[in-house]
């Protein structure tokens, strides 16, 4: 018996779960390798104070490319044949390239 999908069968929420799954990642690493700068930083020069405008700029900016990266092949799907869905053997909203990913 398949599962049932709940929220995964409504398309937008489908590509935003699948842009989200696909930036965390990367942004996870980027705030770990932002940290490690910041606390090394703080050791080589204990006297001077950490930017903490700049480091949020940085990582809103990261995040935004990353927003970008993955965002605008959904905005142009009728060039690139780009989309998300929900597969039931998987449970999840995966990328679905061109009908690659389709078993029939």
């Amino acid at each position: 018996e398949a599962r049932k999908p709940g929220l995964f069968s409504n398309k937008l929420f489908c590509e935003v779960w699948g842009v989200m799954w696909t930036i965390l990642p990367y942004f996870s690493i980027f705030l770990v390798a932002t940290l490690s700068f910041t606390r090394t930083y703080t050791l080589v020069r204990p006297l001077r104070m950490v930017r903490c405008k700049l480091i949020l700029g940085i990582v809103v900016v990261y995040l935004l490319f990353l927003a970008m990266r993955s965002g605008v092949p959904l905005l142009i799907t009728s060039k690139t044949n780009t989309s998300y869905r929900y597969f039931d053997d998987s449970a999840l909203c995966q990328e679905d390239i061109a009908g690659v990913n389709s078993y029939w």
